[in-house]
């Protein structure tokens, strides 16, 4: 029973979980091929671990070894974050000026400007495939705030991405850009509360995304003070 219970606390394994996680769920936005949704999934699940045990390899570890390399590793983290969370507010601010006029808000979401996807695709895969995943392996089991820190913030980052990827997404991709590109001048009733309703419920994933981002900020100060861990957590 103690063994299982150390492996399932085991930083390595968190991490792995996470990346799995994340595989499984990006598997959603695969639906252009004539393959099964159950197999797409099980390979992205599996594609996430595989790529979960790299990240967290014990000569990705070393690397991370000294109190500066962690150091320089979780500002690098919360700078990320913070960029993310400070994209997603302007997003946020910039859509809900323009309630208004709906129509307006679809122009900004089709491409070329997608509403910001390359930033969002650029900054959530660093924070989702490398950045958390190595703050977990590196910094879980440093001590016992830190271990709740780090799970709080990565436990709501996450389930904001698995959000995005069974709703916010989805919706963008499958329903708004299509309808923008047609150079409609007005929506229908049902396609306009389609929208605000997107708008409302994402104001609820931007902040959880500047809570996450503010949770890392107090994480390095906790570490900067306290840099060496605690041999033995209960």
């Amino acid at each position: 029973m103690e063994a299982i219970k150390s492996m399932v606390s085991s930083p390595r394994v968190i991490s792995i979980t996470l990346t799995g996680f994340i595989g499984c769920c990006s598997s959603l936005m695969i639906n252009n091929i004539n393959i099964s949704p159950v197999v797409i999934c099980i390979c992205s699940t599996i594609i996430g671990i595989l790529w979960g045990i790299i990240i967290t390899s014990n000569h990705v570890n070393n690397i991370l070894q000294s109190h500066i390399r962690t150091l320089i590793l979780l500002w690098i983290s919360t700078f990320c974050f913070c960029i993310l969370s400070g994209g997603s507010l302007f997003g946020m601010i910039t859509y809900s000026l323009m309630i208004s006029k709906p129509i307006s808000i679809l122009q900004l979401m089709k491409p070329p400007n997608g509403g910001g996807f390359l930033f969002f695709v650029l900054f959530n895969t660093l924070m989702e495939l490398i950045l958390f995943p190595l703050l977990v392996n590196r910094l879980y089991n440093h001590s016992i705030n830190i271990n709740r820190m780090l799970l709080t913030s990565s436990s709501i980052y996450y389930t904001s991405r698995a959000w995005t990827y069974i709703y916010f997404a989805p919706v963008i991709v499958n329903t708004f850009i299509p309808i923008a590109s047609k150079e409609i001048i007005t929506l229908d009733t049902i396609l306009e509360s389609q929208l605000i309703q997107w708008i409302q419920l994402s104001w609820i994933r931007c902040f959880a995304d500047c809570f996450s981002s503010f949770i890392l900020l107090v994480v390095i100060s906790e570490y900067s003070s306290n840099p060496k861990p605690i041999k033995k957590l209960k």
